[in-house]
């Protein structure tokens, strides 16, 4: 994807232990943090909790390789600016329609 160990990388949430690389395609609401084809390295806790309910046994068949999903960020506004706080998956294009 494009990424290097000098890669910045997103914590989402307590205690986050794998690396998950996201492509960034489009903003669907406003202006985002990130730039449409950037590559945002996200830490999350549990891929299990994130990927599960979208592709049962997504560990075992590794469903999830070259899929497109949409992802859904929530954040807050801190003292030192805005900050991802969670993170969602829904399948891609089931959950919506290209808009391009």
């Amino acid at each position: 994807m494009g990424f290097d160990e000098g890669s910045q990388v997103v914590p989402i949430g307590f205690d986050p232990r794998f690396r998950l690389p996201v492509r960034v395609e489009e903003w669907r609401v406003g202006a985002g943090p990130y730039k449409a084809g950037s590559t945002v390295i996200f830490a999350i806790h549990s891929p299990s909790l994130l990927f599960g309910a979208v592709e049962p046994g997504w560990y075992k068949k590794r469903s999830w390789v070259g899929k497109r999903y949409l992802f859904t960020l929530s954040s807050e506004v801190t003292d030192k600016g805005t900050a991802v706080t969670g993170l969602r998956v829904d399948p891609w294009p089931a959950a919506v329609k290209p808009s391009h």
